[in-house]
């Protein structure tokens, strides 16, 4: 286990070296908020809020404008074996048939974290921003530090709310 005071020092060098070729995407999901429905098939919902993500935020990043390809590596163990090929078949259908999102393929694959350091990051990550908002431990600053760099400073909540207080799940907005 390590502190997130000894995170901290971590995440200072990864931003202070690195913080201008990274953007990071946090989803924040509120499970006490969706339909029982939602939450019944995590597969689909993880696939759906990837979806979501990308059409809403991460068009919007400076960094990634005029993709030709885009490859998502995921942790394997996350994946029920089933699994496996729907997420990348769903995000080609919903954002390249219908849409262009980027000139090439979006491209998934499964790898174990214990040979993906990028994917130990991103457990290194997402387990300070479990503690902060499930657990409400002091992060020391990390998440606020994180959040610099991604596309909006903030994270993506799901559900979203409109205006009249009804459950949005089409049309993600950031406030």
């Amino acid at each position: 286990h390590v502190s997130e005071s000894d995170k901290k020092l971590i995440y200072q060098k990864l931003c202070t070296r690195y913080g201008d070729k990274f953007e990071i995407g946090v989803i924040l999901l509120n499970n006490r908020k969706n339909s029982v429905k939602f939450r019944s098939n995590s597969s689909r919902s993880f696939n759906y809020l990837i979806k979501l993500y990308l059409k809403d935020i991460f068009v919007q990043s400076e960094l990634f404008k005029e993709l030709d390809n885009l490859t998502f590596i995921i942790d394997e163990r996350n994946v029920a074996t089933e699994s496996k090929f729907t997420l990348q078949e769903y995000l080609n259908t919903e954002l390249n048939l219908s849409e262009h999102f980027c000139n090439g393929e979006i491209k998934v694959s499964y790898h174990d974290s214990k040979s993906r350091l990028l994917l130990q990051m991103a457990d290194f990550i997402s387990n300070t921003c479990f503690r902060r908002w499930q657990k409400k431990h002091n992060d020391c600053g990390n998440v606020g530090l994180l959040l610099k760099h991604s596309v909006k400073g903030k994270p993506y909540t799901f559900p979203r709310w409109n205006k009249k207080g009804d459950k949005n799940y089409n049309s993600i907005t950031t406030e």
